[in-house]
């Protein structure tokens, strides 16, 4: 299964998730030290897995795809939460971890500087150590299930087809983000950079941006929070003058809506990174 080949990376991967299993996971995500015996049967893995790459601006990103929620939420058990059994609330369906060491990468070169073991080796290891980038990877990670938790019955589409169209949302928001945080690393406003990766990932996935779906991502409709993801990016001040914060979200939302009435890039990409360079959200 996918797992399999990423464990063999990530060796954290092995480590049941559990209250004691912290140490464990920092010697086999700081160390490379995988646990003995090799045991996968945390995960169950699924045909539909996938892991390939996907072309942006800001270059390649790894994209794994796991089909069955429990292993979504074991693999982010096991990198984000330090192998610790946390809950992950079902709003979340993707995540991108950046900075995972792959110590695959690592044994590689070692092994080619052992082979010769010249002083120059040495040093040549010791400086690909030193480059973090060329070791430490970004993962997208993505579920399957309706985007943001949101029903078909609420949407334009049949079940099957709002899941299907749901893959796609999630995997063009994920890459949207890491578009912008590559190539604007000082621009991320938090709410707007959720608004305009769901534009973007809205664009991809369907071929138009719908103003009401936007809206209801974050758990807006008639104009009043119902509750929902928005509520995720702000801070308690924010919170404590939400009526106004609904507003302003959703005029940031038409405002998106308008600028793509009257022009829209042929790129994808090319409106993402305009809509970043014009904030109508400052937060």
């Amino acid at each position: 299964m996918v797992v399999e080949q990423l464990a063999r990376r990530f060796p954290q991967l092995y480590v049941r998730p559990a209250q004691d299993a912290e140490e464990a996971y920092v010697r086999a995500a700081a160390k490379g030290i995988a646990p003995e015996p090799l045991d996968l049967s945390h995960f169950c893995g699924s045909e539909a897995d996938w892991l390939r790459t996907e072309q942006t601006p800001a270059g390649e990103v790894e994209v794994l795809f796991l089909a069955l929620r429990k292993d979504f939420e074991t693999f982010l058990q096991c990198t984000v939460h330090r192998c610790r059994p946390d809950a992950i609330p079902t709003a979340i369906g993707a995540n991108t971890l950046i900075g995972l060491a792959d110590w695959e990468r690592v044994r590689a070169c070692y092994a080619a500087c052992r082979a010769h073991w010249l002083e120059g080796d040495k040093e040549e290891f010791g400086a690909f150590l030193a480059d973090k980038s060329q070791y430490r990877i970004t993962l997208v990670l993505l579920s399957d299930g309706p985007y943001s938790a949101l029903a078909a019955e609420r949407t334009p589409y049949g079940e099957d087809e709002w899941v299907r169209v749901s893959r796609g949302i999630r995997l063009y928001h994920e890459l949207a983000h890491v578009t912008c945080r590559r190539l604007m690393p000082d621009d991320t406003p938090p709410v707007w950079d959720e608004l305009t990766a769901d534009a973007h990932g809205l664009l991809r996935a369907t071929g138009a941006y719908d103003l009401t779906l936007a809206l209801q991502f974050l758990g807006i409709e008639d104009g009043r929070y119902t509750g929902g993801r928005l509520e995720q990016y702000l801070n308690d001040e924010q919170c404590q003058r939400m009526d106004q914060v609904v507003s302003q979200v959703a005029d940031a939302c038409a405002h998106i809506d308008r600028r793509l009435a009257v022009a829209r890039p042929e790129d994808s990409y090319d409106l993402l990174l305009a809509l970043k360079r014009d904030p109508a959200l400052d937060y």
